[in-house]
């Protein structure tokens, strides 16, 4: 499951380049623990940028660097 939730948000992480995802965004793709995925895949090496943003009461915005 979680490799399919990881190949999921970097494919919406690079669909919205500049734009990133927010958690708001992730539950509507049926991700619900998104800091958890990105952890992983920032484990296997790429880049994602946090950006602190308050948004529907969620914190932050990732965007993929590189």
């Amino acid at each position: 499951m979680r490799t399919t939730q990881n190949a999921l948000i970097l494919q919406q992480l690079k669909k919205r380049s500049r734009k990133g995802i927010t958690q708001l965004d992730a539950i509507g793709f049926g991700v619900w623990r998104l800091a958890a995925r990105i952890y992983e895949l920032r484990q296997l090496g790429y880049q994602i940028e946090t950006q602190r943003v308050e948004v529907s009461g969620h914190p932050a915005r990732y965007i993929l660097r590189g």
